[in-house]
């Protein structure tokens, strides 16, 4: 199931109660200098005390956010419905990309080297279907990338394609 979520950015006033009237289930807390503690209904017994990065899913749903802060910070807040497993960390956020044309053939080739910062690999079949995995990748134990298609991996280590017949591939690394 995926997320339906919406931005929210806020400047909350140290001590004061903010509240977002938003129907969901589910709250991110993306970034705040300091825990912020929030709320899902009008009772104090129900708060939550989030630091960035902070998510909670509410069975039932709810139908307004009360946020509070000790000091005056600006936050951002992601809410809406859908799994926690589908909000990314803010921490996986790239800050940084690159992009190469690489010339995949009959042998297994290199196509991204191992890089312990990067966050994902985005790899495009241009004009023939190509095979990836790891340097022992064949057309029959490798994903199949379909000519025209792509393939985003969350791996660090090093990966290899093959291809039946030579085959521009394109490759994009979000580090």
């Amino acid at each position: 199931m995926g997320s339906s979520l919406a931005t929210y950015n806020r400047r909350l006033t140290a001590g004061v109660t903010q509240v977002i009237n938003v129907q969901g289930n589910l709250f991110h807390l993306r970034s705040a200098a300091s825990s912020v503690a929030i709320s899902f209904g009008e009772s104090s017994s129900d708060t939550l005390t989030l630091s960035a990065g902070g998510k909670a899913k509410i069975e039932g749903g709810f139908k307004r956010v009360f946020m509070k802060s000790s000091s005056t910070i600006d936050i951002v807040v992601n809410i809406g419905t859908g799994d926690i497993d589908d909000v990314s960390d803010s921490a996986n956020v790239a800050s940084a990309l690159s992009s190469v044309a690489v010339s995949v053939g009959t042998s297994a080739t290199l196509l991204k080297a191992a890089n312990t910062g990067r966050k994902n690999i985005i790899i495009q079949a241009l004009d023939r279907d190509i095979y990836i995995g790891d340097s022992g990748v064949t057309t029959a134990n490798g994903i199949h990338v379909l000519a025209g298609g792509s393939a985003k991996l969350a791996v660090q280590s090093a990966v290899y394609g093959i291809a039946i017949g030579v085959t521009d591939t394109r490759i994009m690394e979000l580090a």
